[in-house]
């Protein structure tokens, strides 16, 4: 893990197409948590908190699971996709 201080740029586009930035995508996981904390019926404080999106990843594994799908390695492909996209 990196110890060098991140600074999270929303304005910053990877995709060439330009139709979406960082801030889009992180807005785009925010709704996401949300509807997934309504399902749940997680109360706002809960939804500001690291569990709740721990649980989404953990629950996105045992969907994978289900599906006959290799988790960690879309985890993996997941993680690179994130950090090219930092």
């Amino acid at each position: 893990m990196s110890t060098t201080a991140f600074k999270f740029d929303a304005s910053k586009d990877v995709d060439e197409s330009g139709s979406t930035n960082n801030g889009e995508r992180a807005e785009r996981a925010n709704r996401t948590r949300k509807a997934y904390g309504r399902d749940c019926r997680y109360n706002a404080a809960d939804l500001k908190e690291d569990y709740a999106i721990t649980d989404i990843v953990s629950d996105l594994g045992h969907l994978a699971d289900r599906e006959g799908k290799d988790f960690e390695q879309l985890i993996d492909q997941a993680l690179r996709c994130w950090r090219d996209e930092r």
